[in-house]
This record gives structure tokens, sequence and C-alpha cells, in this order.
């Protein structure tokens, strides 16, 4: 992304066009596909899978309860996040 969405005053929705604009569209596509994909998910019930979604799906915390779909989301776009930085990172050191 370019240094310029570090200043607020960018970030400024002017249409088809603006590069906020495009940011936004991005981020409400992402989010879709995500949510789609928690439904697909929880539709299914193959135990055996060991995808990283089912396993997100199958952890439970101390009152033995499921994530919701927003911590769904949030856990699945940090490792979307993660590892998108890792695989860039070691490829410009590997490349330096």
């Amino acid at each position: 992304m370019s240094s310029a969405f570090f200043f607020r005053f960018m970030e400024k929705n002017l249409g088809d066009w603006s590069p906020w604009g495009w940011i936004l569209r991005q981020q409400q596509h992402i989010d879709e596909l995500i949510y789609t994909l928690n439904q697909q998910g929880r539709a299914e019930s193959d135990q055996n899978r060991l995808d990283v979604l089912s396993l997100i799906m199958a952890a439970r915390d101390q009152e033995y309860q499921g994530m919701s779909d927003q911590e769904l989301h949030d856990e699945l776009m940090t490792v979307l996040v993660t590892g998108h930085e890792t695989t860039a990172s070691a490829l410009t050191w590997s490349f330096y």
C-alpha cells in the first residue's frame, strides 16, 4: 500500500477510481469470502478434515463454546495477513 494512506485525510472514498474506495471494496470482498467460507465450514460435518478452518472451528474455550462468526473472521484474517507477511519477509531476505 502507498505510504499516503498513513495520513487520515487520504482515507476518503471518492468513488470507483479513488484509491481508498478501491481498498474499501477489496476489504468488503474479502469479508464476504471469509464469511462464506465460515458458513460452508459450519455446514459440513466432516470431523476428519485437517484444514486450518476446521481446526479453528474445533477450538473451544473454557466453557466449551465455539467461536462466533466474527471471531472466526478475525482469526482467518490474522492467518491470512501473517502468512503473507512472513512469506514476503522470507523472500526479501532470500533475494538479498
